[in-house]
């Protein structure tokens, strides 16, 4: 097949009329689409926003301290997991949640064999999978796991600490969060 040319004559022996441009576009119309976007993008940025400080997510301990105080170590410890949420710019209820789903996570199991842990890998991705489709939930899980490693680069123990908990680092549900909120920081990052 091939290209028409742009002196073809019509059946009558008149040039045909050229064909026809597109229209220059609206400048009303592309500033009250650009101003919809901008709106849509603070809406998002406020929906989406992590709280001032870590101080603001909620972290469940069951009934871990109803017979005791807080140690020292459990203040730190509690400081820290504050501290990996917020450094991941999570939103307190996505933050709440996650901590919420890792608790509970971690009471089902509390410990595993490696052999339950990769069980569990492969359980998590498996349901990922189907819900998103592989491609995407490969690609969802890869910027978690990014997202994860420069969270650990700013405050570490991070990687440690789900290497150790493998309940939790398998969750799908604690995994779905983080992979939804890492794949709008770096589309965010991107869009900038």
């Amino acid at each position: 097949m091939h290209e028409p040319a742009e002196d073809i004559i019509d059946v009558s022996g008149r040039p045909a009329a050229p064909a026809p441009q597109p229209a220059a576009p609206d400048p009303a119309a592309a500033a009250a689409e650009s101003e919809r976007r901008a709106e849509e993008q603070a809406a998002d940025d406020a929906t989406f926003a992590a709280p001032k400080t870590p101080a603001e997510y909620q972290i469940p301990y069951g009934t871990t301290f109803a017979e005791r105080d807080m140690s020292a170590q459990d203040l730190q410890t509690d400081a820290t997991l504050r501290g990996w949420l917020h450094d991941a710019q999570l939103p307190a209820y996505i933050g709440n949640d996650i901590a919420e789903q890792a608790d509970l996570a971690q009471r089902e199991a509390p410990s595993m064999t490696d052999a339950e842990a990769e069980l569990a890998m492969r359980r998590c991705e498996t349901d990922l999978r189907g819900l998103w489709g592989r491609e995407l939930a490969d690609k969802r899980m890869d910027l978690a796991r990014r997202l994860v490693r420069e969270i650990d680069a700013k405050r570490p123990g991070l990687v440690a600490f789900l290497e150790d908990h493998p309940a939790i680092a398998n969750h799908p549900r604690v995994v779905m969060q983080l992979a939804l909120h890492a794949e709008r920081i770096y589309a965010r990052k991107g869009a900038k």
